[in-house]
């Protein structure tokens, strides 16, 4: 099963609740000790990049204060040797460390609020330690802690802004290790991160490979959905159907150059990993049926439900990539709808270069497969009788489902990450603290 940041500090907080009932007092000071000392490097990084627009803000001087403190008890703790909710911790610091260009400040406000909770309950353990637990550091820690806490309580996170947290953690894929459908997961899943992560340019070929999984797993996704309620909503067939027309309107458009396509494309690689993954776990999808879900075991049901909730994230990818391909694409103007810009062309039967409006279609396309694959996600959990173990994904595609569009927040999100990640060098100076 896919582990996520928002399962690692679950962990941590459970390592922490067993540490409080142990017998032996000195392992729950060192329990909490080296908690917080862990959350130290997460705070200060988060901090450093920033969790408000406004530098000398509450946000910033809260988050601030509590990366000082577990910098203070870091500094006075070492040389312990961890303990569990510590490693556990340090795993979610890893993770969250690889996302730097992938999550704006709002989603480093609600990170910064997760871990303040876990160190606000290291700190109460510690206290519990008894008299001769004492600690300057761990209380100004504590303080610090609730402080971060109480604002946000004012300032919550809104619900798109927690489902980083819900994202799972890349791990490699060894053959027999995995069952097919967590190989269709993480191939799915990696897909999502490559598009997201595009140090050059993406190639028009690879977003229709793309879309082709896509429109796969939609099949297989509505054909479950379908089979465990046979007499319920025929509407789950207008999902794989809405990635069909994303597949058609783009098929008018051809590469306009001769590009490589070798075993050296990474997303060509798990495009097919995928694709051969979960039609070997499933077999055909027009012979799904009762029986097929009911083979189905608690984990490919976790699986088939992650699947799910990418569909809606490869909408928002697609759609922030198309802008690559404008002028770098070729078609003919007889396949597209605006014709009347080209009649010289259409005269003569040359192709032209697509640009801006020639992907109306596609962008319009992109939107319904993003909606309908967002209320799948949303109720495929319930359909095959599994919880989602990604409940703030959840939420945020009942809430698209209901209307929301999930590539207005993509793009106003990659503005926000985009405006602070070119700020001038003052913008990561520490704000003074009083007194000093």
């Amino acid at each position: 099963m896919a582990t996520s940041i928002r399962d690692l500090l679950t962990a941590a907080n459970d390592a922490l609740d067993v540490a409080a009932v142990s017998a032996d007092r000195s392992r729950v000071g060192v329990e909490a000790l080296t908690t917080i000392s862990a959350a130290a490097p997460i705070l200060a990084w988060l901090r450093r990049d920033g969790v408000a627009a406004d530098l000398y803000g509450v946000r910033e001087h809260a988050l601030g204060g509590l990366a000082v403190a577990t910098r203070a008890v870091a500094t006075a703790s070492r040389g312990l040797p961890d303990g569990r909710a510590a490693v556990l911790l340090g795993a979610a610091g890893d993770v969250i460390g690889t996302l730097h260009h992938d999550v704006g400040r709002d989603d480093r406000w609600a990170l910064a609020l997760a871990i303040g909770d876990s160190v606000r309950r290291a700190s109460t353990l510690y206290r519990s330690a008894g008299p001769s637990a004492s600690n300057r550091h761990v209380d100004w820690s504590r303080r610090a802690a609730v402080l971060l806490a109480r604002l946000g309580a004012d300032h919550p996170p809104e619900p798109s802004h927690l489902i980083v947290q819900d994202r799972s953690v890349a791990d490699p894929i060894t053959d027999g290790a995995k069952t097919t459908l967590a190989v269709a997961a993480q191939s799915v899943d990696n897909i999502v991160r490559l598009l997201d992560h595009r140090t050059e340019p993406v190639a028009l070929y690879q977003l229709k490979a793309t879309t082709v999984l896509a429109e796969t797993t939609a099949h297989y996704l509505a054909a479950i959905a379908a089979a465990a309620h046979p007499n319920g909503n025929a509407a789950w067939d207008w999902v794989p159907h809405s990635w069909t027309r994303v597949r058609r309107d783009l098929g008018v458009f051809k590469d306009g150059q001769h590009v490589r396509r070798d075993g050296s494309d990474h997303l060509l690689a798990w495009a097919a990993r995928g694709h051969d993954a979960i039609v070997r776990a499933l077999g055909p999808a027009d012979e799904t049926n009762r029986d097929t879900v009911a083979a189905l075991t608690t984990a490919d049901r976790t699986h088939l439900v992650e699947i799910a909730n990418q569909l809606p994230s490869i909408a928002t990818v697609l759609w922030a990539n198309l802008k690559a391909i404008d002028g770098r694409a070729f078609a003919r103007v007889t396949d597209l709808r605006r014709q009347e810009r080209r009649i010289t062309e259409q005269i003569r039967g040359l192709p032209v270069v697509a640009d801006g409006p020639d992907f109306v279609a596609v962008h319009v396309t992109l939107r319904s497969a993003e909606l309908r694959s967002a209320r799948l996600a949303s109720e495929l959990p319930a359909r095959i009788g599994v919880a989602t173990a990604q409940r703030h994904l959840a939420v945020h595609y009942a809430a698209i489902a209901a209307g929301r569009s999930l590539t207005q927040h993509h793009i106003r999100d990659r503005s926000a990450r985009t405006e602070r990640m070119v700020e001038p060098g003052p913008r990561r100076m520490p704000p003074p603290w009083p007194g000093r």
